[in-house]
């Protein structure tokens, strides 16, 4: 995740949406849907519009408020 973190910082899209969907699972990384939740609407800030759908499907599955 330390190469992730690396090119969010970049403003790397889709490496925003990759490491978003590794803290919604806690895969290789402690599962935080806050932490998802936030690099999500930094990537729909940005103008990804698959963050959209992908943060609509993490409030659906309950994991908004963890």
């Amino acid at each position: 995740s330390v190469w992730l973190w690396k090119a969010v910082g970049k403003n790397n899209v889709p490496a925003v949406l990759t490491l978003a969907d590794l803290y919604a699972r806690g895969d290789g990384v402690p599962r935080s849907c806050d932490q998802a939740r936030i690099l999500l609407t930094a990537a729909l800030k940005r103008g990804a519009s698959e963050a959209g759908p992908k943060l609509r499907d993490l409030q659906n599955s309950g994991c908004a408020g963890r």
